[in-house]
């Protein structure tokens, strides 16, 4: 039933988790931070960026492994505050989504 969903989350996993790898591989590469106070501050700003990078994809990543493992365990699609079942448009739209647009909004 869920089967395009599946892919589509599975493929977003293979992405982030290169682009997580990517973002580790750069932000290793720096390498010992400069004399220099001017080319220390753009240092530190790119590490920011780098963390800030790393955080959202492992944040997205998470989520997408939350999904995989609900599927895998035949609770993906149920709402976890009613225990209804969740539109497909809407996990189609937010596959990781584990909340019902009613429950999601009396959340907020």
């Amino acid at each position: 039933m869920y089967e395009e969903i599946r892919a589509d989350l599975e493929e977003q996993r293979q992405k982030l988790e290169t682009r997580l790898n990517k973002i580790a591989t750069g932000h290793l590469a720096n390498g010992p931070v400069d004399a220099d106070s001017q080319e220390q501050a753009t240092e530190n700003a790119n590490d920011e960026v780098y963390d800030g990078l790393e955080a959202n994809a492992i944040e997205h990543l998470e989520a997408i492994k939350a999904a995989l493992t609900r599927m895998n365990e035949g609770a993906y699609g149920v709402c976890v505050d009613c225990d209804e079942k969740i539109p497909v448009a809407r996990l189609k739209a937010l596959p990781f989504a584990v909340r019902c647009v009613a429950c999601e909004s009396a959340r907020e």
